[in-house]
């Protein structure tokens, strides 16, 4: 049997954790100071928007555990857990701080499809150095660039306290 990964997690989660996508029990597994949330599973799952979802579902579940939430990649399985410590332990410093980021935060990423266009006023606002990484982030919300993939999607990121919700509209650094 392999390991079925779903996201690291950080302390101190609320039990029970549920089932993973297939029914499966969830577990926790402590590897390289870290918790990940992992089921045992034959194969990894089909890539189906059933799965997807019910992957999601389990995330988002978990989400409401504990306070840091790390999803792990649909689909990423491990032999054991020993193959887990292996491929964790070296990331294991920066998957904590990462942890310690989000912990109380939740994310919110848009992407825009279709035609990039700018305005002059976006112009000046560049120019001025108003689109760099964190230039409008506060203590409480950090924001990443937006970047553009091959196909023309734009991407921005930005993580909020969980409480009080962000008002209506688009953060000013996405």
């Amino acid at each position: 049997m392999s390991l079925y990964l779903y996201a690291l997690v950080g302390r101190p989660v609320r039990r029970p954790l549920g089932r993973g996508l297939g029914g499966e029990t969830l577990r926790l597994i402590e590897v390289a100071g870290l918790l990940v949330v992992a089921a045992r599973v034959g194969d990894a799952p089909r890539v189906t928007p059933t799965a997807l979802r019910r992957h999601d579902a389990t995330v988002r579940r978990l989400a409401g555990r504990t306070d840091a939430v790390l999803p792990i990649r649909f689909g990423t399985v491990v032999g054991d857990r020993l193959a887990l410590a292996r491929a964790l332990a070296p990331r294991a410093a920066g998957l904590r701080e990462a942890l310690a980021l989000v912990a109380g935060h939740e994310q919110m990423t848009l992407r825009v499809y279709g035609e990039a266009v700018t305005t002059s006023d976006e112009s000046a606002a560049e120019s001025a150095g108003a689109g760099q990484s964190g230039s409008s982030a506060t203590s409480d919300r950090r924001c990443w660039p937006a970047s553009t993939t091959s196909s023309g999607a734009a991407t921005a990121s930005a993580i909020w306290p969980r409480s009080p919700r962000p008002a209506l509209g688009w953060p000013a650094c996405v």
